[in-house]
């Protein structure tokens, strides 16, 4: 809580995720073998593709009613016992654990950071408690220990930032708008390529997603990180994210054209180097990318500088 000692929030942190960590492995456990029980009583056929009789039905049925029905009622145990591990993971947030958490993100010390966001994780893997993560103000504070966390603490708030975006259109719009943020160029390398990998991630693994990182205004700073030539890690997931957003949209590559005039404006020799190896690496998914981006990127650079009988960019003024 918040009046423990460092030592004392530490520990409540990782008890609540020991036991969020166990109810939902307990649940994970259950419907694994529920599954496996259904797929074995459903596979009623020979080794050799051959259905059985009729005969063999009324014999398998008679044997069923026989004991009692064990098998129905081994099918629903891992049902109703999966239940009550989700039951017990949002006791924990009945309880009021997940506002303390949250607060441990920004006051606790290193170690209280990543027992807190260790919990967040296993206790987000409810819908129920997604949302009051959220309304706690969670999100924030998770995208910020991206930047200032700890290597463990990075790992798990990229877990948890994957698990508040599953299905959950606000939660992605919030997401993207923090993760833009550590595009920054005053941020480290570090927090920019792991910014940049979860902004690739949301857009690759959510239906609709793209959009909301496009709107979050991601295409302009992805596209200064990935013409940076000394910064390659962040410059590969850079990379990544625009490539995944070319392929899902025709606007997009237009906006990334943009950008690529922005690099071009650049010394030449340095300019054209960068734009030719940021076209060659968009290109690796789908060859069809770098020609339009290249195409587009000419019509802007044109209009941007105005031609006769052509649209000059707005809010710019050619001299005589």
């Amino acid at each position: 809580s918040k009046v423990g000692t460092a030592r004392a929030q530490e520990l409540a942190a990782q008890c609540i995720s020991d036991l969020a960590k166990g109810a939902v492995a307990e649940r994970e456990g259950y419907i694994a073998r529920g599954a496996a029980t259904s797929n074995a009583h459903g596979d009623r056929t020979t080794k050799e593709g051959i259905a059985p009789t009729a005969e063999a039905d009324t014999q398998s049925e008679m044997h069923l009613e026989g004991v009692g029905g064990q098998v129905e009622s081994q099918q629903k145990a891992p049902r109703r016992e999966g239940t009550e591990s989700l039951e017990r993971i949002r006791a924990i947030a009945a309880a009021g654990g997940i506002a303390p958490l949250v607060s441990m993100l920004t006051t606790g010390n290193a170690a209280c950071k990543e027992r807190a966001v260790s919990a967040l994780v296993h206790l987000s893997v409810d819908p129920l408690n997604q949302e009051t993560i959220t309304r706690s103000g969670g999100i924030p504070p998770i995208v910020t220990l991206l930047e200032s966390g700890t290597p463990t603490a990075h790992g798990f708030a990229a877990a948890a930032l994957a698990r508040l975006a599953a299905g959950n259109a606000n939660n992605q719009v919030q997401i993207a708008k923090r993760l833009v943020t550590l595009l920054a160029p005053a941020v480290s390398e570090g927090a920019q390529q792991r910014a940049a990998a979860q902004l690739w991630e949301l857009a690759r693994c959510h239906p609709g997603a793209a959009a909301k990182v496009v709107n979050a205004g991601a295409i302009a700073p992805l596209v200064i990180l990935a013409g940076q030539p000394r910064a390659a890690e962040a410059k590969a997931a850079a990379v990544s994210a625009l490539a995944c957003l070319a392929e899902q949209d025709a606007s997009n590559r237009l906006a990334i054209a943009t950008g690529l005039v922005t690099l071009q404006r650049l010394p030449p020799d340095e300019s054209k180097a960068q734009v030719s190896s940021l076209l060659a690496e968009l290109s690796q998914p789908d060859a069809s990318i770098s020609d339009t981006i290249a195409q587009a990127a000419k019509k802007t650079k044109l209009a941007d500088r105005g031609t006769p009988g052509g649209v000059r960019k707005v809010g710019r003024s050619k001299t005589a």
